[in-house]
């Protein structure tokens, strides 16, 4: 049996958000349903290295930055509310 390993993505409906880009027509880019993307978004459900690497690929950034970073619009808007 083959192991599929996962990962969880913090930030994916942020990006999706800065994009510009529904569930659907996410879902519909990497080829599953917006059903999975809202799991994903939501924690519900870890994609798969491969579905990270469509997913960033779909949204114009590195793995990296969907794994690890919050998109810069939303960084900028964190460290404005922080110092308040």
């Amino acid at each position: 049996m083959k192991h599929v390993i996962s990962a969880p993505i913090p930030h994916l409906k942020e990006w999706r958000f800065y994009r510009t880009a529904t569930q659907k027509e996410l879902a519909t880019t990497i080829g599953t349903s917006h059903t999975a993307v809202s799991m994903y978004e939501t924690g519900a459900l870890n994609p798969s290295f491969r579905v990270i690497r469509r997913l960033a690929e779909a949204l114009g950034i590195s793995v990296e930055e969907l794994r690890y970073q919050r998109p810069p619009v939303l960084q900028d808007h964190a460290l404005t509310s922080s110092s308040d």
